[in-house]
């Protein structure tokens, strides 16, 4: 194998291992710990708030020791903290701040992880940034599908199992990180993070971007990670496998939508298609908001999962093609804090929201608010019009 088929055996594994998270973080709050929606969307933030703390010096970082065994200790550290979720569920002394602590420690471990995989991504691969980064994301999404749905048998596997399984494809990854051997990336001076503020702030297109993605994050990603779990517990009154299936159909939405980002032609308008996308979620949101039955709920979620899929791939080789090589891991690691640092608000949010006023409204909310950045795109040309260019 070459080193780009080693890289995305990193990332598949890895993938794989969040994909049993996805599941199990959240059933465990609602089932095993009985929680309530607040509750649960501070168990949900506790895995994303990190990222605004660390996301950024992740990036600063990465730019500095751009190592695939910086990647691999890392990987091994996660592992080690899911082990430690295991003994505490073999020893039966799981409770609500326990696992706060838990997603905390995960969403920690992940804020250097995202920049500095990001970053190695160019030193793999010969391809275009956008179509390496459809590579990427189709071995993420794919291999995500299969722990989904792993995680989905919980009940018949067990969930020491699935546990254990976790931990031993994040070794994996981190046995295949070794394995690439000396990545020819160049290291930079270990410079302030405010030198890629600087630059994100002043270039008009990694600006938009990033209020984009921000925006992103706090109306989709916080309103998904609540709503969705919330609504088979409480809407449909189904349990861990029918949410595990929920997950699945998301997650090859992603996959077919990377797919076609492979097999056709560069986007040549990608900031266009991210506000289309965006559009296009707030009407799913609003069709979710209106109790749809159960072959319409998967399609639905399907039909996010294409434009997540889309937008993800799109936003990050937007950002790579934008960033000068001095300063891409910490560029990486702003689009992260944007997307993933407002998430946990988001869904803190969403959990407050469906405590006091229903889950339909925070679709509503959520829908309508999206239209309103829909429209703003408006005051953000440099983006609408940016075009696709390739940038080693």
């Amino acid at each position: 194998m070459n080193k780009m088929q080693r890289y995305l055996g990193v990332v598949g594994s890895a993938s794989f291992a969040n994909g049993i998270q996805v599941v199990l973080l959240p059933w465990l709050a609602l089932l095993s710990l009985n929680s309530s929606a607040q509750e649960l969307g501070w168990v949900q933030a506790s895995v994303l708030l990190p990222s605004l703390l660390l996301m950024l010096a992740g990036g600063v970082l990465a730019d500095r020791y751009p190592s695939v065994k910086y990647l691999a200790a890392l990987y091994a550290l996660l592992a080690l903290a899911h082990f430690s979720l295991l003994g505490l569920l073999h020893a039966d002394n799981l409770e609500l701040p326990a696992l706060i602590v838990y997603g905390m420690a995960i969403g920690a471990i992940n804020a250097f992880i995202q920049p500095l995989r990001e970053r190695l991504l160019a030193n793999v691969s010969n391809s275009s940034v956008q179509r390496s980064v459809s590579w990427a994301s189709f071995f993420q999404y794919s291999l995500q599908a299969s722990g989904v749905l792993l995680a989905g048998q919980l009940d018949q596997v067990g969930i020491g199992w699935v546990l254990t399984l976790q931990v031993l494809a994040l070794l994996v990854a981190a046995i295949l990180c070794l394995s690439l051997g000396e990545v020819q990336a160049k290291r930079f001076e270990l410079a302030a993070w405010s030198y890629g503020l600087e630059y994100c702030w002043c270039n008009k297109i990694t600006r938009s971007l990033t209020v984009l993605v921000a925006f992103n994050g706090f109306l989709h990603i916080g309103a998904f990670v609540v709503v969705l779990p919330l609504l088979v517990r409480d809407v449909y009154q189904r349990s861990a496998d029918f949410y595990a299936w929920l997950q699945l159909t998301f997650v090859m939405g992603t996959i077919m939508a990377t797919m076609g980002l492979l097999r056709r032609a560069e986007v040549k308008r990608p900031g266009r298609a991210l506000f289309l996308c965006v559009l296009y979620a707030a009407l799913i949101m609003l069709a979710i908001s209106a109790g749809p039955l159960l072959n319409g709920l998967f399609i639905l979620v399907f039909c996010w999962g294409l434009l997540t899929g889309v937008s993800a791939s799109l936003g990050r080789s937007l950002m790579q093609s934008q960033a000068p090589q001095s300063l891409r891991g910490r560029l990486l690691s702003i689009y992260q804090l944007a997307l993933f640092g407002s998430a946990p608000l988001g869904a803190i949010a969403a959990g407050y929201g469906a405590q006091h006023f229903g889950l339909a409204l925070v679709l509503q909310l959520s829908a309508a608010a999206s239209i309103l950045l829909f429209v703003s795109a408006y005051f953000f040309k440099s983006l609408w019009q940016a075009e696709s260019i390739q940038n080693n």
